[in-house]
């Protein structure tokens, strides 16, 4: 049987229960911390206002966070890629829904991942996010969705926001990323000067049915989508674009693997403009 627990302002690490709804802890960290350790299925439910999370946060398997709202409920790190960890990575079968999760460090040689599995977070399969946003706090954030981790499984994303200086969505060396509804804008903002809404790497599948992804600023380049490699797939249905201003911009670049696309349009009706050879998606809504 599912057990519950919460987390509020004003609550307390040290008493915070699992399964006592009068007593809240103060961090996520800890709430995930007893939830490991109790076991099962935990759904740990988070209340309004922003938690501090610098040390980011590994779910457990089974373990589901609940926000209070996608504007109300706000995670904050300075957690970046030279910890080899995201600030939040699910477990298998977690449910991520109403909240937002923001990285507060800009531009530079730092790189932070606000979702996403590195070196030392887990492998994870059959994760399934809702009403989130991923992004900064400040101009010149680097990337929104970022796995680089080989085994990954399936991640699915519904009406998520992800907003950023750089890349929206990175997949390199593995796994399947699904984005239903979900809006995807880089504002080239990172000192890099490139403007990415989705980019796959070595092996992997990104599919995205519906929305829109919208990048510009980039002063080195801007582009919609991209493969790169051999074994790099990424599916586009029914999906808007807005290639903008700045450096070299391209919709869709496929330097290789395979780039497909049902449907999809500029949203100023100009034709696409394309790098590489582009084939005739048949992936549709799960």
């Amino acid at each position: 049987m599912a057990q519950n627990a919460r987390v509020a302002i004003g609550g307390n690490d040290l008493t915070g229960t699992i399964g006592d709804w009068s007593k809240p802890f103060a961090t996520i960290s800890a709430a995930v911390t007893a939830a490991a350790a109790a076991g099962g299925t935990v759904a740990i439910l988070i209340g309004p206002g922003t938690f501090t999370e610098n040390g980011g946060i590994q779910l457990p398997d089974n373990v589901h966070l609940y926000g209070s709202g996608l504007e109300v409920t706000k995670i904050q790190s300075s957690l970046s890629f030279s910890s080899s960890k995201a600030i939040l990575a699910p477990g298998n079968n977690s449910i991520i829904a109403d909240l937002s999760v923001l990285g507060t460090v800009s531009g530079g040689a730092t790189f932070q991942a606000p979702f996403g599995a590195l070196a030392l977070n887990s492998v994870s399969d059959n994760v399934r996010v809702q009403r989130c946003k991923f992004g900064f706090t400040v101009p010149g954030g680097s990337d929104g969705i970022y796995a680089n981790r080989a085994g990954l499984g399936t991640w699915r994303f519904y009406n998520c926001i992800i907003s950023t200086g750089y890349d929206c969505v990175t997949l390199i060396n593995g796994g399947v990323v699904e984005l239903y509804n979900c809006t995807l804008t880089s504002d080239g903002s990172h000192s890099n000067g490139i403007a990415q809404g989705i980019s796959v790497t070595n092996v992997g599948a990104v599919r995205m049915v519906g929305g829109s992804i919208t990048v510009s600023g980039g002063i080195a380049s801007n582009t919609g989508a991209k493969t790169n490699s051999p074994g790099s797939t990424c599916d586009l249905c029914g999906v808007s674009l807005s290639t903008g201003t700045g450096g070299a911009a391209n919709d869709l670049v496929r330097a290789n693997g395979t780039l497909a696309i049902n449907k999809v349009r500029r949203m100023d009706g100009q034709v696409l403009t394309v790098s590489g050879t582009i084939a005739y998606s048949e992936f549709r809504l799960a």
